[in-house]
């Protein structure tokens, strides 16, 4: 099928996209930046310059396309740039939905977030599933995300799209350029450094390859109008973690666990299992990136060494 694809420099869509050009599908990849076009080229997609607030750019984005994958966006923003966070992503999201309705695109899949959730620290019930609340309000992310599901439904009901949601639970995987507390903690491992955490504290968390596999299962599906579906795959607490680090690379310390009344904020993955029969890979993968976290960390640290 041929699928346009936004956020296709970026690290989950680059997942998404080596996925969907795998299984043969036409994708044609957004880049705003004139650098990225050979890379998303290479790959096997379609460069597209565009942005999402320039129309014109928009038009000849999903202009031929069946399916619009919406994984694109700013992050995050700070007080001063809550204006641009709104254009790029709330209005820039609605823009793109609405030219892809124009041009007569059959379905549209937006990237959400479980941060749609997280405004509120005790859920009302456990695990947290589709139909709970929304709590958005303690970040400019969850409520962009919010936003645009209502539009995505509103777009089914008014005008019959195929309009889906995937709210993202915390994302691992190998090609992300920032890997947050991880290296620090292995670089702490190898120095012997304990690790101390509060007991039961963790979040959600899903492989990036997990993510691609349900979005590959999405895509020509009929029967998802309309539809959210809460894609995460197993709470990681941070012990956990603490102690596989230890036990793959082989380094010598403790994990010490603090008394705490955190309560896991359990997330339910029931309705994409029931829906499209998908099996999560559970701690597998998680395995496999800490091994990579560890031996990339192994390959610096020899080349640092030679250049002493």
């Amino acid at each position: 099928m041929k699928v346009f694809l936004t956020g296709a420099t970026g690290f989950v869509g680059g997942y998404l996209l080596s996925r969907l050009v795998a299984d043969g599908h036409a994708v044609r990849a957004m880049a705003r930046a004139d650098g990225d076009l050979d890379a998303l080229k290479a790959k096997g997609a379609e460069p597209i310059k565009a942005d999402l607030l320039d129309e014109k750019s928009l038009e000849r984005c999903v202009g031929g396309m069946e399916i619009v994958v919406h994984c694109g966006g700013l992050s995050s923003a700070t007080e001063q740039e809550e204006e641009l966070f709104f254009r790029a992503n709330t209005l820039g999201s609605f823009l793109l939905l609405e030219k892809a309705r124009l041009a007569g695109v059959k379905q549209f899949v937006f990237i959400s977030s479980i941060l749609v959730y997280l405004g509120l620290e005790k859920p009302l019930y456990l695990p947290v599933d589709e139909r709970h609340p929304l709590f958005p309000h303690k970040n400019q992310a969850g409520a962009y995300k919010v936003a645009i599901e209502a539009y995505c439904y509103y777009y089914h009901i008014r005008y019959g799209m195929n309009t889906s949601a995937f709210r993202l639970a915390g994302v691992f995987g190998e090609i992300r350029k920032k890997q947050y507390g991880w290296p620090e903690r292995i670089d702490n491992a190898r120095q012997g450094k304990d690790f101390v955490c509060s007991r039961n504290s963790g979040s959600m968390t899903v492989s990036a390859r997990d993510v691609a596999g349900v979005i590959s299962l999405a895509i020509g599906n009929e029967n998802i109008g309309g539809e959210v579906f809460n894609l995460a795959d197993f709470y990681l607490e941070n012990a956990y973690g603490a102690r596989r680090i230890a036990e793959i690379g082989k380094f010598n310390y403790k994990t010490i666990e603090k008394e705490s009344k955190v309560q896991p904020y359990i997330i339910s993955n029931e309705k994409v299992r029931r829906v499209f029969g998908f099996e999560f890979s559970g701690k597998q993968h998680l395995d496999e990136y800490l091994k990579y976290l560890i031996d990339s960390s192994s390959a610096c640290k020899t080349q640092q060494d030679k250049g002493k």
